[in-house]
Order: structure tokens, then sequence, then C-alpha cells
């Protein structure tokens, strides 16, 4: 048995090598298959990519492997003043304790950070090439150049250069310096930074109110925040807008200035003064360099004019419309004529369009619970009177014990009523005296002895009146009175009150 099995494998086994080689042979024919799809999509992606992906442009050369040539290299300590003639005029420019200026006008008139810049670019000048092609003085025009420049330089050697017209293909203008004869091709920037006006090198800041020993007072960290009076004048101001110190103590907490003219109003928006007056107005060039032009731009009767008082001193701005964006701009530190451009949400905009009553506080009642001892409101058929002292029991939740008839009320709940009260404002500053109709007051009882009484008088279906100690203030809701006092009655009746929002 052993020996047929044994001879039945020798006789399957040459089957078996045939049948693995088939097997090979076929993986082989199927590799060779998968190397050559895989081949045709290499080769047909990179035509693709050819074909389809743009190319990289290649990296412009930095300046210091470019052919670039050099023909001025000056620092700014290399030089004593450089002179500028364009069409604007001749500017001359010189340095003193590193900063530059212009020859004829004042120092703090000028934007030295736009000098240095001028000065540099004249003193640093490359070629793009030098133009080998045949060509006249004349054709790059400068037989009668655009610009001429003359740099004297600290050795008080003289370098001087002029620049004609711009190359006919637009890749840079023409430049020859005056001890050569050779032409270049230099970019157009030093054409442009050269060919600047005396105007466009003005400082661009309006200066605010400057700090000095003698008003240091009315400066907090460097900065104003108090002053004596403003005084607001313009087209939009038939009378004289006159602000001035709160001269009652305890309002002036809350309220610090008061309009004494043209009506008595506590005030408020005027930190917008203050922001200019404090912190100066940023310009976007000048009109002027002196005040000779005042009338052609409208200054003798600005739009709007802002005195502020301190001590002795006074300081102002006017400031002009030109057109929707513009106005011309002066302030009595610097006597110069500014370029001031606007937006509608710019606060210059907003002050300059103001009326009187836009300075004027909203504000109906000032006066804190803790200036008070008594608050009174009376009607033609009610009086609710409410009697306020400081708690004394530490243990207590309550700041106050407030009594009206000799009942204690809810706290938390005069506090809700009060903290309404306070907020009424005023929605309209026209005023028409209304001297009938139903009457309604307010009286505030000071711990200092004082009452101050605001009283409503209905002036329509939708307002009252308001005036505070006999002068008529402006108008009010109507809704807002009535449910003040609702509040009141339910109080006085011993009810409890939520906050009322």
């Amino acid at each position: 048995m052993s020996d047929f099995f044994d001879n039945e494998s020798e006789i399957e086994k040459p089957e078996q090598e045939n049948s693995e080689k088939k097997r090979k042979k076929k993986n082989d024919f199927t590799k060779i298959i998968v190397y050559v799809i895989c081949l045709s999509l290499v080769v047909g992606g990179c035509f693709l990519a050819k074909r389809f992906i743009p190319k990289k442009r290649k990296a412009s050369t930095p300046a210091s492997e470019s052919n670039e040539i050099k023909l001025l290299s000056l620092g700014s300590d290399a030089i004593k003043s450089v002179t500028v003639q364009n069409a604007y005029g001749t500017l001359s420019f010189y340095g003193e304790n590193g900063s530059w200026y212009i020859e004829g006008i004042t120092k703090e008139k000028i934007n030295t950070a736009k000098t240095a810049s001028i000065v540099e670019a004249a003193g640093n000048i490359s070629a793009i090439k030098e133009v080998t092609e045949k060509m006249t003085v004349a054709d790059a025009g400068l037989d009668n150049p655009e610009i001429k420049a003359e740099i004297l330089k600290s050795d008080d050697t003289v370098v001087s250069f002029c620049i004609g017209k711009d190359s006919s293909v637009g890749n840079g203008c023409y430049f020859k310096n005056d001890d050569n004869e050779k032409i270049f091709l230099i970019d157009n920037i030093i054409k442009d930074d050269l060919g600047k006006d005396a105007l466009s090198l003005a400082e661009s800041k309006m200066p605010a109110v400057s700090m000095s020993d003698d008003i240091s007072e009315y400066f907090q960290d460097g900065k104003l925040y108090n002053c004596d009076s403003i005084t607001v004048t313009g087209k939009n101001y038939p009378e004289p807008l006159v602000v001035v110190k709160n001269d009652d103590p305890q309002a002036a907490e809350y309220i610090p200035y008061k309009i004494k003219s043209p009506d008595n109003h506590l005030a408020e928006n005027i930190d917008k003064l203050f922001e200019w007056f404090g912190g100066g107005i940023t310009a976007d060039g000048a009109y002027s360099y002196g005040i000779s032009d005042f009338a052609r731009y409208g200054l003798n009767d600005p739009d709007i004019s802002a005195t502020i008082q301190i001590k002795n001193k006074t300081h102002t701005f006017k400031l002009a419309k030109q057109d929707d964006e513009t106005y011309a701009g002066w302030c009595s530190a610097r006597d110069m004529i500014y370029k001031i451009k606007v937006s509608d949400d710019d606060g210059v905009k907003e002050i300059v369009n103001s009326k009187a009553s836009y300075f004027y506080s909203s504000l109906v009642c000032l006066y804190s619970i803790d200036d008070l001892t008594d608050f009174v409101i009376k009607t033609a058929d009610n009086t609710y009177s409410f009697a306020i002292k400081a708690n004394s029991d530490q243990n207590s939740a309550d700041k106050y014990v407030v009594k009206t008839a000799g009942r204690k009320v809810d706290c938390k709940s005069f506090q809700n009523l009060y903290e309404y009260i306070i907020t009424l404002s005023c929605e309209d500053f026209n005023v028409k005296n209304v001297k009938k109709g139903e009457k309604i007051t307010f009286e505030f009882h000071l711990k200092n002895g004082g009452v101050d009484s605001i009283e409503f008088v209905r002036a329509s279906d939708t307002r009252y009146e308001y005036s505070e100690n006999g002068k008529a203030m402006g108008q009010i809701s109507s809704t807002r009175i009535i449910k003040t006092l609702k509040y009141a009655s339910a109080l006085a009746n011993g009810e409890t009150l939520p906050p009322l929002g």
C-alpha cells in the first residue's frame, strides 16, 4: 500500500509543478498590467498638471542680487539740507536735533515724519538701469526737469540732480546727476516723494489744551478733565451756549456742569467737547499755514466755535463746512487752517450739526435718596409724603427706614419707586409755558435744609410740561407721570412694589 501511495505522489507531482508555473505566469502578467496602468496614470497626471496648473511665478530678484545701480546713498546724518524745486515751488529742508523742518514755516506746524521721508528719498536713489540707447537730455525731459534737487552734505560739498519725464513705456522716469552726463531710469516713487507740496507735509493734529504748572489741577493723569466754562456759538446757535460748573454741591456729584445760557439746564454731552479740548482734532491735511484765508474758508462765520476757559487761559476751535465730508478747522493754539474729513458716525460732525439742546441733560429728577429727608408728591386730590432716615439697625437688610403718615413702608418698594422716578427723562426741550391744566408737584427735601421742586402741568393728551423752581424746561411722557402716581398711591396704601423698569 505504501508503495502505491508513493507511486501516486510521484505521478501527481509533475501536474502540481505545471499548475504552479501557470499561476506564477498569471501573477507576473497581472503585475505587468498593474505597472503599465500605474505608469500611464503617472504620465497622464504629469501631463494634466503641466497643462492645467499655472506655472509658478519666479520670485523677484532681491535688491541685493539685482542689477540696480546705486546713484546716491546718504544717511540723514550726512546731510545738512535739501532743497527741492517742483511744480509747487521751492522747499528747503533743514535738520535740527534729528528732525527735519521747512524754511519759512513754524516748526510745530510741520509733520517731521513726513519731512524725514523726503530727505531720505532725496539721499537714497537707485537706478533701474542706465539708458544706453540714443537719447538726448531734451528727449528725457531733463532740459526742463519736473524736479530739481540740491543736497548740501555735512562736509559742505553739494550734490545736485534733476528728474525728467516718465518713460514712454511707463516703467520709470529719467534721472540725471548734474556732474555726470549719463541718463538713468529710476522708480516713479522717487518723483512722487520729491514732488509734494508744503501743505501735504503739515502736522495733522489740531493741538489740545496743554498742561502747565499753573493749571495742572485741571488735568488728571496728564489729560484735561475739568474747566471753568465752555462757550459754544455757531450757525445752529442763535444765542451763545454757556456751560459753567454746577454750583450745587450735591447735584454736582452727578452732573458736574450746568448750562447758564440761553436757558438754565443741567448739562450733558460735555465730554464730547472735552475730547476736542483734551485730545485735539485729527485733520487730513492743511489748507493754509497762515490765517490770511480765514474768510475764504468761512472761518470768520464758522458753523461752530467752541471756547474753553481755564483760569485766565482760553482755547478755541472753529470749524466751517466746505462740503458734506470736509471742514476747514482752526484752533487758537496754532495759526493755520486745517482740512478735516468727517463721516456720519464721526463725533466731530455730530457736534458741528448740534443745537443747544444737544447739551441739555434729559434727566428730570437728579437727587439720590441719600440726599433727602423727605420726598413728597402732590396732586389736586392727594399728597403722598415719604419720610426717609438711615437705618440704624445693622442687622437689617434695609438701608433706610421709610414712613408715610407715620406708618413704615417697605424699604425695597420705596427704592423701586424712586428708581422709576429718577429715570424720568425729557423727550422734547421745546416749551409752551403752559399755565393752566392738571398739576402735579414733586418736592425734594434736602438734608442741607433746602427744598427743590419740579412741577408737571398737563400740556396735551400725551405730554406734561415740567418746570424746575418755576422755570419751564421741556416735555415729558404723560404715561410715565400717570404710572408714577399709581405706584406712589399703591405704596402709600401698604402695597409692595416690584422693580418697575
